[in-house]
């Protein structure tokens, strides 16, 4: 057999073993897992078509070196304790749609139905700046493994203390052990 001939029967070998995505007949057949994680791929993939499409858009990596940039722009020293600068700076602060208090102008609540017209989005956050305040002033707790609380052993200073975080009949759980 010649070389191209090979190529092509090689080719045509390849084709015939690809599988056509049928997400019907997974379904059908059982596979309702493997559909609708198909499903779901395909729903990401002409979501973001759409979106690279018509909108700029912000990588991770992007937002961590302008986290960074920011903070070390608008870092201020405010003062010190033993353990270290108490320092503040500017950071982003997001929330999510649903939950933002202020009311928008009008041009960003019209380019809000344009995006949501395009059905690209499953939702919207609203990103701002806030200053944040580092105080280096320490609450000693301690972790059992498997289990998400904190115990409080001991704090220092009067910076934050327990009592701003829980009240007196807070934190407290009696377990019969025997």
């Amino acid at each position: 057999m010649s070389t191209k001939l090979t190529e092509q029967a090689e080719t045509a070998r390849v084709e015939d073993t690809t599988p056509t995505l049928d997400v019907g007949r997974l379904e059908r057949l059982g596979l309702t897992h493997a559909a609708h994680s198909i499903r779901t791929e395909l729903s990401m993939r002409e979501k973001l078509a759409v979106a690279y499409e018509h909108y700029r858009y912000l990588t991770p990596e992007k937002l961590r070196a302008f986290q960074e940039r920011l903070k070390q722009e608008t870092k201020t020293t405010e003062g010190k304790n033993q353990w270290g600068d108490i320092v503040s700076y500017k950071r982003t602060k997001v929330t999510p749609l649903e939950n933002f208090a202020k009311v928008p102008p009008d041009a960003v609540l019209d380019a809000l139905e344009t995006a949501k017209g395009r059905g690209c989005f499953d939702l919207f956050e609203v990103m701002e700046l806030e200053w944040h305040k580092e105080v280096p002033d320490p609450i000693l707790f301690g972790m059992v493994l498997g289990s998400p609380d904190k115990f409080f052993i001991a704090q220092w200073d009067q910076d934050i203390k327990i009592e701003d975080i829980l009240n007196d009949h807070e934190g407290w759980k009696f377990l019969d052990v025997k």
